[in-house]
């Protein structure tokens, strides 16, 4: 396993981390908007 392999692991890991982020701060806004 290389340095690489387990950069781009960690990358992708931490998209979905984002993309989870972004969903629970969308879905608070609307929350709050309402």
């Amino acid at each position: 396993m290389s340095a690489a392999t387990v950069d781009i692991d960690r990358a992708e890991f931490l998209a979905a981390l984002l993309e989870v982020a972004v969903a629970h701060l969308d879905g608070a806004e609307r929350l709050m908007s309402r």
